[in-house]
């Protein structure tokens, strides 16, 4: 199967996707590659599953494999696309300029600019997420196994933040869990920083769930979004 690389940058706030856009095949960019090389155009498929070690996500239109890389995306489309269900799938469709893998005359990727389906605002809340792959601490501490290395949304209230050690815990029914956000935009990194201790506030995180090296019953999340 054939894959389109598509790297994202906007904002999303799910509204309902629009029907009348006009979409690209893949088979298409395949058949008259110099038709659409450097153009911009817009490819549809499903979710298929995302890859946290390469910040991206696959779509499939048609059998064919489309990776989009989200890596420039905001925190809450991040948020967004690590909630998805794997092999869920969600429609999605991107649009953005086709280009030529230099090491490859035959597969191509887009350099995406939007979605559609999707409304550009500040934020997203949380009740836009998918709130079936929230994942409850009694959860990872009866099944650690099962979630260690796999990215999974935490549903918590904020309880304290450490700036030396780049991180914030929350509590969820008396369950603590740190929370380490090196890799959060400035903007979440400074509004984790502001809260006050113990504030409670109700939040959103999604990451990679991994165990200290000390203690087998203990775990810690590498955050890729928040979502307040």
């Amino acid at each position: 199967m054939k894959r389109i690389l598509l790297t994202a940058a906007l904002l999303i706030l799910l509204i309902p996707m629009a029907a009348n856009a006009k979409t690209t095949l893949y088979a298409d960019i395949l058949a008259t590659p110099a038709q659409y090389v450097g153009k911009a155009v817009t490819v549809t498929g499903m979710f298929a599953y995302s890859e946290p070690m390469r910040e991206s996500f696959t779509i499939n239109q048609d059998n064919s494999m489309i990776e989009v890389f989200y890596k420039d995306l905001s925190p809450e489309e991040k948020a967004y696309i690590l909630a998805l269900k794997q092999y869920s799938k969600t429609s999605i469709t991107a649009t953005g300029v086709v280009q030529r893998f230099a090491n490859s005359a035959n597969t191509f990727f887009l350099n995406a600019t939007s979605l559609e389906g999707v409304r550009t605002t500040g934020a997203v809340t949380a009740a836009a997420l998918p709130q079936t792959s929230v994942v409850p601490f009694t959860e990872i501490t009866s099944s650690p196994a099962k979630y260690i290395g796999k990215t999974i949304t935490l549903r918590g209230e904020f309880a304290y933040a450490e700036s030396v050690r780049e991180s914030f815990t929350i509590e969820q029914n008396r369950i603590m869990i740190e929370v380490f956000y090196k890799d959060l935009s400035k903007a979440d990194r400074e509004r984790i920083l502001a809260q006050k201790k113990l504030s409670k506030t109700p939040v959103l995180v999604t990451g990679t769930l991994q165990r200290f090296a000390n203690s087998a019953d203990t775990f810690f999340m590498n955050a890729s979004a928040i979502s307040w």
